[in-house]
């Protein structure tokens, strides 16, 4: 019951286009770790978040450091769309470009749900892992959905995702192993309320150890959603 009206607040914000109705800044620092789990190497992007056609666009505006360039803007420009040829949803894209976490029934049916408690504060607390039964694979992305598992805690007065915690609890090999593997992979995400009814984004925390032919996957990665303000 619990999940079904968490699924009925996102699917009512995603049919009002909630996230269009305000502006924000948006960062992404990615954070590339040695051998010791210290960063050798940081890339920081800048978005500003305004709304276009009715979905909230994520507009960068700067790249390490400086103002993006033409050539940054058409790169991110290809990289949005190679992503929405590639995804069957909008919901799939978000989660894929790190724009957030979004509950969908494609997402949710790959768990069984157990509730584990009551917060004070972030609310119902359902501890989720992975069914039994062989799980579909049509994107490189659901070899690691498959077999993560965790926790999603949901508001008690108008059922918003509140919090997401969740890990790798077996290695992920990507094609057999020919394109790499991910031995690590975990992270925390949190929403806040605007106003009722209204969760949006406020930060996520991705850690990852792995290898891909000629490089490590060992990275840190830290979003974060700024300076929420209505659209007038």
């Amino acid at each position: 019951a619990i999940l079904t009206r968490a699924l009925e607040r996102a699917e009512k914000s995603a049919n009002e286009s909630v996230p269009a109705r305000y502006t924000a800044r948006h960062t992404n620092r990615t954070l590339h770790l040695n051998g010791s789990g210290e960063a050798s190497e940081e890339h920081l992007d800048v978005y500003r978040i305004r709304p276009v056609d009715g979905e909230a666009f994520y507009e960068l505006l700067e790249r390490d450091g400086r103002a993006a360039t033409e050539r940054d803007l058409r790169e991110e420009a290809k990289r949005r769309q190679r992503f929405r040829d590639h995804f069957d949803s909008e919901a799939d894209l978000a989660q894929e470009t790190g724009h957030g976490l979004a509950l969908t029934p494609a997402v949710l049916e790959r768990y069984d749900f157990e509730l584990a408690g009551r917060h004070p504060l972030l609310g119902w607390a359902l501890e989720f892992r992975p069914k039994d039964a062989e799980l579909p694979v049509r994107r490189r992305v659901d070899q690691v959905l498959n077999r993560i598992a965790g926790t999603l805690w949901i508001d008690t007065e108008d059922f918003g995702l509140t919090r997401a915690e969740f890990s790798l609890h077996e290695p992920v090999r990507i094609w057999a192993g020919l394109l790499g593997s991910l031995t690590r992979f975990e992270g925390r995400f949190e929403q806040v309320r605007l106003a009722p009814g209204h969760w949006l984004p406020s930060e996520m925390r991705l850690e990852m150890d792995g290898w891909a032919p000629f490089h490590s996957l060992r990275r840190r990665v830290e979003l974060d959603w700024t300076g929420y303000e209505p659209v007038r």
